[in-house]
């Protein structure tokens, strides 16, 4: 019930153009959140890349997520950020990161990296990664347009690897001819 509300409240803010999910054009700032690939009872790891910075003094972004599928770990600041002034803030179903520059950050490259544990009893499928951009200014003071790339992970079934479904077969054959050398005795 929690996952269905929450992929419908994602899905109102998207139709209602809350969250921009568009690229941006030829020259313009983009900052996008990547696409993973994971197992139930995995960890997952996502980056939130930027395109075309120019000159901002403070930025907002904020990824949500679904909490029934990802569980929190870890958001660090990205090598974009590593001399500039950052607070990271964690909530439920959400991370935000609030950055300001005195000089300015510009050019491409990691915001934030983040990690997070692949919960064992989500269902397999495909889940959002919302990116939100807050507020953008650039060193003049002047607001600045950033669109946003959602990501997503997909989720897929835990499997056991060949060595951890061999050593099953092992230890039941074992037992199985036990069992029969004690009935033939």
């Amino acid at each position: 019930m929690k996952k269905r509300l929450f992929s419908l409240l994602l899905a109102l803010a998207l139709l209602l153009g809350a969250v921009p999910v568009r690229a941006g054009a030829e020259g313009s700032p983009l900052i996008r959140c990547t696409d993973v690939t994971a197992q139930q009872q995995s960890y997952a790891h996502f980056s939130v890349e930027a395109e075309e910075l120019q000159n901002l003094a403070a930025l907002e972004l904020t990824i949500y997520f679904d909490p029934q599928v990802l569980e929190f770990q870890y958001a660090n600041a990205g090598w974009l950020l590593s001399s500039e002034i950052v607070s990271i803030h964690q909530g439920e179903g959400f991370v935000t990161l609030t950055a300001a520059s005195i000089g300015g950050i510009s050019g491409d490259g990691s915001l934030m990296t983040m990690g997070f544990t692949v919960r064992a009893d989500c269902a397999p499928g495909r889940y959002p990664l919302v990116l939100a951009v807050g507020e953008a200014y650039d060193t003049s003071r002047s607001p600045v347009s950033i669109a946003a790339q959602n990501g997503s992970v997909t989720v897929t079934e835990y499997a056991p690897s060949y060595g951890e479904f061999r050593l099953g077969l092992e230890t039941d054959r074992t037992t199985i001819e036990k069992d029969r050398a004690e009935i033939d005795a």
